[in-house]
């Protein structure tokens, strides 16, 4: 347990040194949060549409949730497909 409280407490240190040497981290993230609570709702209401079922599931990043919607189609965690939902047409696209 001390080895565990060791390893979390090593972490927290480290984060406050790297925020200390990016300030610009904190405004950039703080921005991120207040775009991606601004579009929440909207983003439920889309990601509702779509039905999961194991082992797919949807996933959407902080970059794709503060811009856009588009949602990542995951099997057993890999990337197969992205939707995106665009005056009320979804796409799908493969690689």
């Amino acid at each position: 347990m001390n080895d565990f409280l060791n390893e979390c407490e090593n972490k927290i240190a480290e984060v406050h040194k790297l925020l200390k040497e990016n300030p610009e981290w904190i405004q950039r993230f703080a921005e991120y949060a207040q775009s991606i609570n601004n579009n929440l709702e909207k983003i439920k209401s889309k990601k509702q549409e779509f039905h999961e079922w194991a082992p797919l599931y949807l996933y959407m990043n902080v970059s794709t949730a503060t811009r856009q919607m588009e949602f990542s189609l995951r099997y057993l965690g890999q990337n197969v497909a992205i939707l995106k939902v665009a005056n009320n047409k979804i796409t799908v696209s493969t690689k």
